[in-house]
Order: C-alpha cells, then sequence, then structure tokens
C-alpha cells in the first residue's frame, strides 16, 4: 500500500492546476463537515453514494489510514483517488483489495472489453478459484506479462521471444514464449470473429490494471472522479 501512496503522491505534486484541483474537489466531496479529514462515516457514506461498494468496509478504510488514528488525511484520500482512477483491481476469488501483482483471466481479457476476471497472487497459487470456460480451467497472467504479451503480439504479428523470463528463473520452456503463443492464437481466434474496428483495437491496448467484476451490481461513477487522468501529458 505505501507503494501506492508514493505514486499517487508523485502523480498529484506532478499534475496541473487542474488536475490538482479536481483531486481536492475529490478530498471536498468525502469530507462532508469540511474538518480536512475523513473519518469512518464520512467514507463509508461517500462509497454508498458513488457505488463503490467494494470499498465500502472498515477493512479498506484501515488499508488508508496510515496514522491508524481512525481519520483519512489528504495523502491517504489522495491514495483512494488513485486507486480509483487507475482501475486497481480486487480479488474475483477472496475479494481482498489487491495493491501488486494480481493475475487475468487471459479470455476473459480478450472477450471483455471493459471487465476482466483477476485474482490474487494467493488465490492463485493456491488454485482457489474454480473459475473455467466450457469446462476448461482458464488460464492466467501476472499483469506484467500479459501486457509485455500484449505490446509482442501488437507490435509484430510473428511470436517472438523478445521479453525473457528472469535468469533466476529458468523455467524449462519459456513463460514469455508460452504466454506469448496464447495471446496471439486467442486473439488471431478472437478477431477472426468480427472484423477488426477502433473499439476492438482499444481492447487490446486497454490498461491492464481494469477494474474487477466481484459484484456484478457495482457502479462504477463519474460524478466526482473525472475521465482525465492524474497527470497530464
Amino acid at each position: 500500500m505505501e507503494e501506492l501512496r508514493e505514486i499517487a503522491i508523485s502523480y498529484y505534486n506532478e499534475g496541473s492546476a487542474e488536475v490538482q484541483a479536481k483531486a481536492k474537489l475529490f478530498f471536498k466531496s468525502i469530507d462532508a463537515d469540511g474538518d480536512g479529514r475523513v473519518n469512518l462515516e464520512e467514507f463509508l457514506s461517500f462509497m454508498r453514494d458513488q457505488g463503490y461498494t467494494h470499498m465500502r468496509n472498515n477493512s479498506f478504510f484501515r488499508l488508508l489510514d496510515r496514522r491508524s488514528n481512525g481519520t483519512l488525511s489528504f495523502t491517504d484520500v489522495m491514495t483512494l483517488y488513485y486507486i480509483i482512477k487507475s482501475g486497481r483491481p480486487f480479488c474475483d476469488c477472496c475479494g481482498r483489495f489487491i495493491p501488486g501483482v494480481f493475475f487475468s483471466c487471459v479470455r476473459c481479457y480478450n472477450h471483455s472489453r471493459r471487465f476482466s476476471f483477476n485474482i490474487c497472487h494467493l488465490c492463485h497459487r493456491s488454485r482457489t478459484s474454480s473459475h473455467s470456460h466450457g469446462g476448461r480451467r482458464a488460464f492466467f497472467l501476472d499483469n506484467y506479462t500479459l501486457l509485455q504479451a500484449i505490446i509482442t503480439i501488437t507490435t509484430d504479428e510473428t511470436v517472438t521471444t523478445t521479453i525473457r523470463p528472469a535468469r533466476s528463473i529458468r523455467p524449462a520452456r519459456s513463460t514469455q514464449h508460452f504466454a506469448t503463443s496464447f495471446m496471439h492464437n486467442e486473439l488471431n481466434r478472437v478477431l477472426a470473429q468480427s472484423r477488426p474496428t477502433p473499439s476492438t483495437s482499444l481492447a487490446v491496448h486497454r490498461s491492464v490494471a481494469t477494474p474487477s467484476t466481484l459484484n456484478t451490481q457495482h457502479v462504477y461513477s463519474n460524478a466526482i472522479v473525472p475521465a482525465s487522468p492524474l497527470i497530464e501529458g
């Protein structure tokens, strides 16, 4: 969580005056009594009103509360702002927030232009998830490998191994080669079903860090959070 906090502050400090103004407005919209701090009641009320059901709980509030004093500072809220803007996922298996590396179902990622099925590394390692496609066990890639596989495929139609695994891993078969081959076949199959369109292209190049769909009733509101990035350029 500390790394996310540092990233959020970096984006805020480097952002334009307009971006910083929107971030401050976001803070004020949560701080109902205007005392410069956000208590649990204010936090839960905002999460409820905006439809962020994943985050509307005491445990997530405590994750944000760096000083563990029962209130959120401006820095804490900017961390929340970054989490929402970047689409950091919650595990679709155990429901916990994923602050770091996560695993995405490749088929779900290819088939959906908005949602993907994401799980934390603990659920992936323990094979807790029963997620499948047509009775076939789902194939997961971590968000870094998935992104690199997509970049490789979209910049060269042939299957390549330009990204190599760390020397310390040395798997019997190249992880990147397998991932790229799988992604290449999946993308070809999906694109063959319909002619490429601008929206299809966006589906390929979209950020890997997409919101998860643990609760299908979850509604992401743009009423407070602007569509522009935290930092422009």
